[in-house]
This record gives C-alpha cells, structure tokens and sequence, in this order.
C-alpha cells in the first residue's frame, strides 16, 4: 500500500529551518501471530518506509539520503490488550495531574 507524506518534515538548526524532503513509501500491517508457547500475540506489526532523497544533518545527527525502514507494534483498537493500555494511560495521566 502507498504511504503519502502529509507534510514535509523540518527541523531548526543553525542554519535556521530546514526542509527535508520526503517522498512516498509503502506500508503493510501484519495479522497477530502466534508465539512459541502458542499463546496469541494480539500486537501487530506495522512496516513501513520512507524515502529521503537529500538525505538531512543536524548536529551530530544524519539522516542518510536513501530508503528509511521503520518497524513498530501496535494494536488495532478495541483488542482486550489495547483497552487495558488506554485504561493504564488514563490512570497514570490522571496521577500526573
């Protein structure tokens, strides 16, 4: 599937803000999987890239000029795994206060 960049990315540096170009990727979210004690696994891996064909410097920071892969978990709402997270968030927010 397509991923398109909503906005272009910037950051403030010593040359002021800086624009770092971004072009479309591709993403796919994976189905839960089952673990080696064959308990289900309700995460769900979300895959995608990004390219970057400038490439970005900041500090001692560089974002090479290439095809960027991110991998994360997460979890599709309404999984009992997701509501007790939500329920944990709003008790520590709560706490917080």
């Amino acid at each position: 599937m397509i991923l398109l960049p909503v906005i272009q990315p910037t950051f403030i540096g010593m040359k002021g803000q800086t624009i770092v170009p971004v072009e479309a990727g591709a993403y796919c979210l994976s189905s839960p999987s089952t673990t080696f004690n064959e308990k289900k696994d309700p995460r769900r891996k979300f895959r995608f890239y990004l390219d970057f064909p400038e490439g970005a410097v900041r500090n001692d920071v560089s974002l090479p000029a290439e095809r960027i892969f991110f991998d994360l978990d997460c979890w599709v709402e309404g999984d009992e795994q997701f509501i007790k997270a939500r329920e944990k968030w709003t008790e520590n927010e709560k706490e917080l206060k």
